[in-house]
């Protein structure tokens, strides 16, 4: 009986706006009318303020697409009630007619969207990267031993031993050296993924400063740049 009781109440509050509204609808004759009707509606609904918290909400939990989607709306129906009754006025109007234009331009509504392709900020290891045609690129952490990383050695075989098994066709994990040129390649690739400009700033620890010199140093920064 509670379970029923709870949809009769909102039946009761869907059935009694839409009921008023029909109404309305149907004493209107001209365009003007039936979009003055169906504005008031809406109002009573308080849709625009709906239409708001659910911009705010989405915006709120990242959603951004959604948030500007909310956002822009109101607006857009609005316009659309506008050019109604700039095109048609006081020119009568079947209710069917004007629930097909009213369905057709709701449709038809676009709004303004910077694709996510242009704005968006992607985090990534360099591994696992796969996107191109970045403007920009901030490569974080790089320190030494991290980028190129130290080779490690897994298994029961040595690199010597990975060399010998693969000149006799057998296939082991890769070795020191295949490790070293896959660091390699992962550096070219990140240097050059932007198209505008790459930031990559890196540490030296003091005592290799102290041994390679100011000159091997500058050296190697002078690479980073020229790539």
């Amino acid at each position: 009986m509670e379970t029923e009781k709870t949809i009769n109440e909102y039946r009761a509050l869907i059935v009694q706006p839409l009921a008023a509204f029909e109404a309305e609808l149907k004493e209107a004759s001209t365009v003007a009318e039936r979009c003055g009707v169906l504005y008031r509606f809406l109002i009573d609904l308080a849709v625009p303020e709906k239409l708001e918290r659910m911009a705010r909400k989405a915006e709120q939990e990242h959603r951004l697409y959604e948030a500007k989607t909310h956002g822009q709306a109101w607006k857009a129906v609005i316009d659309l009630l506008d050019q109604c009754v700039a095109t048609g006025g006081d020119e009568p109007i079947s209710l069917q007619l004007f629930a097909n234009i009213i369905d057709t331009g709701l449709d038809a509504l676009e709004f303004a969207m910077v694709p996510p392709a242009l704005d968006q900020v992607m985090v990534g290891s360099l591994d696992r990267m796969r996107a191109s045609e970045l403007n920009d690129v901030f490569l974080l952490g790089i320190n030494e031993g991290v980028l190129p990383a130290k080779p490690v050695e897994q298994g029961l075989f040595s690199s010597k031993d990975r060399e010998l098994l693969h000149d006799e066709g057998v296939t082991v994990a890769d070795g020191e050296s295949e490790q070293m040129a896959g660091e390699n390649e992962l550096i070219y690739r990140a240097l050059t993924l932007a198209k505008k400009g790459c930031s990559c700033p890196f540490r030296w620890p003091l005592k290799m400063v102290k041994r390679c010199g100011r000159r091997h140093l500058s050296h190697v920064c002078s690479g980073f740049s020229q790539i």
